[in-house]
C-alpha cells in the first residue's frame, strides 16, 4: 500500500525517497543511509532532494560511525560492490562524505586529506579501461565480447578490484598494530570493516604487489633508468616473483597497476603510455619470457631434496640457512630459463651442484 501518495510517481519517475522525514528515518536505523544508496545504484535511481542533502549530514555520519556495528556496514558496502553500479555507488559515498566513515582509519592515524579525491581517480580509471586494453591485459578469451575490463571481470573480482581501488592512496602508509607494523588498507579491512580473512589478505596482496609491477613496466619501456650493482634480479625474475606472489589474481593486479599509474598522469597522453606499457608487459610475460601462469608451477625441488643433493644437515645452523638460500636461488634459476615450465628436474639438480656444495662457506660466491 501507498501510505505517502508518492510511490507510484517516485517509481515512475526513478526517485528513491523515505516515507518519514529522511533525518528521523536516518537516525532510528543509520544503516538505512547506505541502503538508500545500494538501492539507488541497483535500480538506476536518483536520491529524493531532501535525502541526498540529509545523507551528507554530519548528523548522520556520526550514527553511522557510532551506532551501526562494523560487520552489518561491511554487508551493505559488499551489496553496492556487488551490485549494477559499483562505481556510482563509491561516488555517492565519496560526494556524500561517507566514503571515510565506510572506509574509516584508525583516529590515531587519519589518511591524507587528497586520499578520497585519489581513491576516485582511481575508480574513474578502473571503469574507463576500454576493451582493447582489458583484451590486452586480461585476455580476449576472458573478456570474450564485453565491452570493458570491468564487464569482464568477474563479480568477485570485481568486488575486489574496487576495494583495491579505494584503498591505493593508503597502500604506501604502515601503521603500528601490537608488537608489529601493518599496512593501513589492512588495518582498515580488518577492523574497521571487519572484512573476511580472505578479502583482507588478497587485497593487501595485491596492493603490496602493484609498485613493483609498475616499476618493472616501466623499466622494461626505458622510461626509468635500469638499477645498477651487481647481484640485481633479472626483469624476467622479477616479474616471476611477482605473478607467482599474485597467482591467478597476477592479470587483477597489472589492471591495478595500470589504473593506478594513470590516477596519477597528467593528461590522456601520458595515460595511454601507461596503458601501452601495461600492455607490452602481458605481451612479454606470455610470449618471449613463457611466464604465463608461472603460479601453476611447483619448485623443482623441495628443502629435503636440496639438503640430500648438497649433503647438509639441517641441525647445523649455516647449512640450515643455506637450504634456505638455494631453495629461492633455484627458483629465480628456473624463472631465468628460456622456457621456465618446461625446465627439467634433472637440469635443475646439475646447476644445484655447479653452484653449491656443502664446501663452500654460506656467503661465497
Amino acid at each position: 500500500e501507498d501510505f505517502t501518495g508518492k510511490g507510484m510517481a517516485d517509481l515512475k519517475a526513478g526517485i528513491v525517497r523515505t516515507p518519514l522525514p529522511p533525518l528521523s528515518t536516518m537516525t532510528d536505523d543509520p544503516l538505512r543511509a547506505l541502503r538508500a544508496i545500494r538501492f539507488a545504484t541497483r535500480l538506476g535511481f536518483a536520491l529524493d532532494t531532501d535525502l541526498e542533502a540529509t545523507l551528507g549530514s554530519a548528523q548522520v555520519s556520526d550514527a553511522l560511525s557510532n551506532k551501526v556495528s562494523k560487520e552489518r556496514v561491511y554487508n551493505e558496502l559488499n551489496g553496492m560492490l556487488n551490485g549494477k553500479d559499483p562505481a556510482r555507488a563509491l561516488q555517492l559515498l565519496h560526494q556524500l562524505n561517507l566514503l571515510a566513515v565506510v572506509f574509516a582509519s584508525p583516529p590515531a592515524h587519519p589518511p591524507p586529506t587528497s586520499w578520497a579525491d585519489r581513491a576516485m581517480r582511481m575508480v574513474d580509471r578502473l571503469v574507463a579501461v576500454d576493451r582493447a586494453t582489458a583484451i590486452a591485459i586480461l585476455g580476449a578469451t576472458q573478456v570474450g565480447t564485453e565491452t570493458s575490463a570491468m564487464k569482464a571481470l568477474s563479480q568477485e573480482n570485481r568486488r575486489i578490484a574496487f576495494l583495491s581501488a579505494v584503498l591505493c592512496p593508503l597502500s604506501a602508509i604502515t601503521i603500528p598494530q601490537g608488537k608489529k607494523t601493518v599496512g593501513l588498507p589492512e588495518s582498515v579491512l580488518r577492523n574497521s570493516l571487519k572484512a573476511t580473512t580472505k578479502d583482507v589478505n588478497e587485497t593487501a596482496l595485491l596492493l603490496e604487489q602493484l609498485p613493483e609491477i609498475r616499476k618493472i613496466a616501466r623499466l622494461l619501456a626505458g622510461v626509468d633508468p635500469a638499477p645498477e650493482g651487481e647481484g640485481e634480479p633479472s626483469l624476467k625474475v622479477r616479474a616471476g616473483r611477482a605473478l607467482r606472489k599474485c597467482g591467478a589474481m597476477s592479470r587483477l593486479a597489472i589492471l591495478l597497476s595500470l589504473c593506478a599509474e594513470q590516477s596519477e598522469a597528467d593528461d590522456d597522453a601520458e595515460a595511454g603510455r601507461s596503458a601501452a606499457r601495461h600492455s607490452q608487459l602481458v605481451s612479454i610475460i606470455e610470449g618471449e619470457w613463457g611466464l604465463d601462469e608461472i603460479w601453476t608451477m611447483r619448485p623443482l625441488l623441495t628443502g629435503n631434496e636440496i639438503t640430500e643433493i648438497l649433503k647438509l644437515d639441517k641441525k647445523k645452523r649455516d647449512d640450515g640457512i643455506l637450504i634456505g638460500v638455494a631453495m629461492k636461488a633455484s627458483l629465480d634459476w628456473i624463472l631465468e630459463q628460456p622456457r621456465p615450465k618446461e625446465t627439467s628436474k634433472e637440469d635443475c639438480i646439475a646447476w644445484l651442484n655447479a653452484t653449491y656444495s656443502k664446501k663452500r662457506k654460506f656467503g661465497e660466491e
